[in-house]
């Protein structure tokens, strides 16, 4: 039972100094609180906390003030965020993903996914992997491209675990599976016969843990401790260890319930801990032995990520408590309650530990004026949330500007798609990036490498050292020293050139301090392409151009290749336009894509297209109104997000009469609410509540 002291901790809106990392406050006190939209940990980087929802939103970590937003897609919420090592944010939501600059402002690619687990997949420093209809699928971080595929016969309904060889995933009906992270090529699978789903795998030192959701039909292995037998008839979850190499089965304890948390392991003590049924526990690294003596009586379903920091384990709950206890004794030391709310993710970061809830996220720090811990087993009980109101101006603007191209390509040659990838631009690559006593020295040795491989005389090494170069646009080394060279390769001299190599050049170029007089490389390059092959130059059109693709060269080809869309092959990468400026005829063209009876590249221009335009044309705005009546939420889910930004002045009255519109013959709150904020940014507060009120009460 909860009770020895009961507190009422009052927001504290002031900076505190930063503690150890690695610890959780001792008196604690709410720093700061602010709006959460959905369950997941809040993912801090460089720049801030960042929290998926309705928005993308980053928050600033001393104040909690949202710094910047994404709107979502028109037919899905961001259902996830995750911070890319160098800084960048990786967000999904069901069947779409988009990677962004540390500070929300940029857009660096956006994709597709198709169906799959919609709350998140494993990030390497070069991958991004989760699993859609056919199976499981890696990405490549830099530009969103698919590096490969594997199929899976089993439904998938988690996020893979990921280490330095292998991803590891289970299937529903009882299937754990390794691939090579290299290639996905299927390395090994194990048969449980249990059901494996809502929980992750967690991999660690050799070993993959994975905690199931029991078996529903008789006589199935099941190995409890070290011992393996076969067991008759039905049996709750387990938790499970298994061989990294090999994928034998090291041992699996049954811990007596359904749902099971994120497994943690605490290195120190060789156990791991996780949250079931109304137990928070430990198990035995070793043995798989559950430490039931010591188990931790909680409420029910802590699935809120027990783990250990420092001497102290805590776990969200569902119960609406967030916890701390003392991991040696097992003893209560404090406790948060958040009446009518459920608790989720934390973090603790800083000196500052956050916690996510069902409508919140709180950041709490060490309570400055206090001399020592609160009484063990104290409660703060937290008062009633009141929802605030957004900021005037806090929703952004759409999206910003696209700042990576597409992969290097040719036209048709049997060289086509050389993408540099190999072991020695992968250690280049991890060379660049390195820090510590090392680092400046492993950095050195990479640019002196990659300096002779861009002069080599061999088209594959070059490739290398341009895959090595893209790959490092955030780390900091002397651009200008190796400019000139790209600059080179992106005129086609070197021996044995074409026109891949130039486009993978200019790929690098963009990234190394661009100059304004670089677009003409990339239109000396449009000539040289086969008509089929000529979508390859959208986005370095795009990226030189920075996203201003009104007037000059740059628009003319732009034109040509919306008004030609399948013959240019740029109806498969809409995408490049994505948040630019574009000249009126660009606009009708995408205009007339929209009115095609191929329903895909209908779609393709209004979801990639229209809705994204920074600047949208009266007709743009007319045709996205138009669109808001189509029976398909892809489409008219994504026109009423479009219309929300980029309309211009002499257009809003038609957008406010068009909200007013979809208010009143819609029942969806989602659809009601956003309509709502549109009339409000368009027309005013005032003009939003008269409308609405004659809306609600007709004379």
């Amino acid at each position: 039972m909860l009770a020895l002291a009961t507190l009422a901790l009052a927001p504290l809106f002031a900076a505190v100094q930063s503690n150890d990392p690695a610890s959780l406050p001792t008196a604690p006190k709410v720093l700061w609180t602010a709006e959460s939209q959905n369950f997941h940990t809040p993912e801090v980087g460089p720049n801030g906390v960042c929290l998926a929802g309705p928005d993308l939103r980053l928050l600033d970590l001393d104040t909690g003030e949202v710094k910047a937003r994404v709107p979502a897609f028109a037919d899905a919420d961001w259902t996830w965020v995750r911070l890319a090592d160098d800084g960048t944010w990786v967000a999904g939501a069901p069947q779409h993903m988009a990677r962004f600059s540390d500070d929300l402002s940029t857009q660096i690619w956006s994709t597709g996914t198709g169906k799959g687990w919609p709350y998140g997949q494993a990030l390497t420093d070069e991958l991004v992997i989760g699993n859609n209809e056919d199976g499981l699928v890696a990405r490549n971080l830099t530009d969103g491209s698919i590096a490969w595929k594997s199929p899976v016969i089993g439904k998938l309904a988690m996020v893979p675990a990921v280490d330095a060889e292998r991803v590891y995933v289970g299937t529903q009906s009882g299937t754990m599976l390794a691939f090579a992270l290299a290639d996905g090529h299927l390395e090994w699978t194990t048969e449980t016969g249990a059901q494996f789903g809502w929980t992750n795998p967690v991999a660690w030192n050799g070993l993959v843990f994975m905690g199931d959701r029991g078996i529903g039909h008789s006589r199935r292995r099941s190995d409890t401790g070290s011992d393996s037998s076969v067991v008759e008839g039905p049996r709750a979850g387990a938790l499970n260890a298994f061989d990294a190499k090999t994928g034998e089965r090291k041992w699996s304890t049954i811990f007596g319930a359904t749902g099971f948390s994120l497994p943690a392991v605490d290195a120190a003590t060789n156990t791991v801990w996780a949250g079931f049924g109304r137990s928070v526990a430990s198990f035995d690294i070793a043995t798989g032995e559950l430490q039931a003596d010591k188990r931790i009586r909680t409420g029910s379903n802590a699935f809120g990520t027990p783990r250990v920091i420092g001497d102290r384990v805590a776990f969200g709950n569902l119960d609406n408590y967030f916890y701390v206890y003392d991991r040696a004794t097992r003893k209560l030391k404090w406790a948060l309650h958040n009446p009518g709310e459920q608790v989720y993710g934390w973090v603790a970061t800083d000196g500052k530990l956050l916690v996510n809830m069902q409508a919140r996220v709180m950041c709490l720090v060490q309570d400055p004026g206090a001399n020592q811990p609160v009484p063990e087993g104290t409660v703060i009980e937290l008062a009633a949330r009141v929802k605030p109101e957004p900021k005037p101006g806090a929703i952004r603007d759409g999206i910003g500007s696209t700042s990576t191209a597409s992969p290097a390509s040719s036209n048709a040659k049997p060289v086509i798609n050389r993408s540099g990838r190999s072991t020695q631009s992968a250690n280049w690559v991890e060379d660049l990036h390195s820090l510590g006593k090392l680092g400046e020295e492993r950095r050195t040795k990479a640019l002196a490498g990659i300096t002779a491989a861009l002069g080599s005389t061999g088209i594959g090494e070059r490739a290398e050292a341009l895959f090595a170069l893209a790959s490092a646009s955030e780390v900091a080394f002397d651009r200008d020293a190796l400019r000139k060279r790209v600059v080179e390769l992106t005129k086609g001299t070197a021996p044995g050139s074409d026109v891949a190599e130039r486009i993978a050049a200019l790929n690098t170029l963009s990234g190394m301090n661009p100059e304004e007089a670089d677009i003409q490389l990339v239109l000396d390059v449009y000539p040289l392409l086969v008509v089929s092959d000529r979508w390859r130059i959208a986005r370095l059109l795009a990226t030189y151009s920075g996203m201003d693709l009104r007037e000059g060269p740059a628009a003319k080809i732009m034109l040509e290749l919306a008004q030609n869309p399948e013959a240019t092959g740029f109806a498969e990468d809409l995408g490049a336009v994505w948040g630019a400026r574009v000249s009126d005829p660009v606009a009708e063209a995408f205009i007339d894509m929209s009115r095609s009876s191929d329903h895909g590249l209908s779609h393709k221009a209004i979801y990639f297209g229209l809705s994204t335009f920074m600047e949208k044309s009266p007709a743009t705005v007319e045709r996205l109104i138009e669109v808001l009546a189509d029976p398909d939420w892809n489409n008219s889910g994504r026109a009423l997000w479009g219309l929300s930004y980029g309309v211009p002045v002499v257009s809003q009255q038609t957008v406010v009469d068009a909200m007013l519109d979809m208010y009143a013959n819609r029942n969806t709150t989602k659809i009601r609410e956003r309509s709502a904020r549109i009339i409000r940014d368009y027309g005013g507060e005032d003009r939003l509540n008269a409308l609405l009120d004659a809306l609600d009460n007709p004379k």
